[in-house]
């Protein structure tokens, strides 16, 4: 959501839901929607984050295709408020700074005052993704096919020569027979697999005051989620392992925990049985730092899962049961990070 868009939110106090398209997210497979071309469902941008690191985003949603893509001001990726900029696509399908990766980047460079550091990341980014070889393409140690997207196919022992092959759906068809001509084909086609991160953002607004949150990662869900209602406490169902939270249906159900040992997919199994429309978790034994949520293990997640920090523990244990909360949860997307032999 564009920052006007979410400051005018915080002002008036509601949710634009029919603004926002939903879509179903699982992060084990979301990045193999992208390719270089958008010869699949949607294209890589690749962007520099704000600590200076170059990544690649696949987008969950259409809206995020044109320039400039990625409106992700207050965003979080791994647990850490960031921004994305510059962002871009392959040069021959977005010309919008240049024809090629080395006049791209030398142009940003200009506009965004990169260091030396931050242009060289973009560039070596950009030609691994983009001017490497696509599918049909002769490919070698020296001249390898397009990251993420395609493996080179070595026809000898020696690597010396290959040919490029789209990455499979399912890593596992890298070991199946007939697919891949040499040992060499099938290690090159196992690194297909990109380490990837949730990107999104979330917001939690109790009466019209915005308190600072991160949402659940890695948990298979819509990539919007929204939902408001009386804040409860059900922080019982880990304090004493209980099953059910009496009496929170239809509420937003608060944790307060003092602990790490969370399975965080079974709070929110027993949270969705207790009829939680939402679930807070305040963590108490961060000493004061923002809590970046954790991992909900891939397993499904259907309602708005936030953390928060405890430096509103005082807050929410005196002032906010009974008030009415609104939470959004917003997943734009993966970011992936260059493997090294690709």
């Amino acid at each position: 959501m564009p920052l006007a868009q979410r400051d005018s939110v915080v002002a008036n106090g509601f949710f634009p839901h029919n603004n926002i398209s939903s879509h179903y997210y699982n992060p084990q497979t979301s990045w193999r929607r992208c390719d270089a071309k958008g010869s699949y469902f949607s294209r890589w941008i690749m962007c520099l984050g704000s600590q200076g690191e170059a990544i690649s985003l696949c987008p969950v949603d259409e809206q995020f295709r044109e320039p400039p893509y990625l409106k992700m001001t207050r965003t979080y990726h791994s647990g850490s408020e960031v921004s994305f900029q510059p962002c871009f696509q392959c040069p021959e399908l977005d010309s919008i700074y240049g024809h090629d990766c080395a006049t791209s980047i030398k142009n940003m460079t200009q506009i965004f005052d990169l260091t030396v550091a931050n242009a060289s990341s973009l560039l070596d980014m950009c030609t691994k993704m983009c001017d490497n070889g696509f599918e049909g393409d002769y490919c070698s140690v020296e001249e390898p096919c397009s990251a993420y997207s395609h493996f080179c196919d070595f026809s000898d022992a020696q690597n010396d020569l290959g040919v490029c092959q789209k990455c499979p759906k399912e890593i596992s068809d890298c070991y199946g027979k007939g697919f891949i001509t040499s040992e060499a084909g099938r290690r090159n086609c196992v690194e297909c697999e990109p380490q990837c991160d949730d990107v999104g953002w979330s917001t939690l607004i109790v009466e019209e005051k915005e308190i600072p949150s991160d949402f659940m990662h890695l948990a298979i869900q819509e990539s919007y989620l929204a939902a408001s209602g009386p804040i409860t406490d059900c922080s019982d169902l880990v304090r004493h392992s209980v099953d059910k939270c009496i009496g929170a249906g239809g509420k937003v159900c608060l944790v307060d925990v003092s602990t790490r040992h969370i399975k965080y997919w079974e709070l929110s199994q027993k949270a969705e049985n207790s009829g939680c429309v939402a679930i807070i978790l305040n963590a108490t034994y961060n000493n004061g730092r923002p809590i970046a949520c954790g991992s909900h293990s891939y397993d499904e997640l259907g309602v708005p899962f936030i953390c928060i920090s405890n430096n509103n523990t005082n807050y929410f244990q005196k002032d906010a049961i009974g008030k009415t909360a609104a939470i959004e949860v917003n997943i734009l997307g993966q970011a992936c990070h260059n493997n090294s032999n690709q």
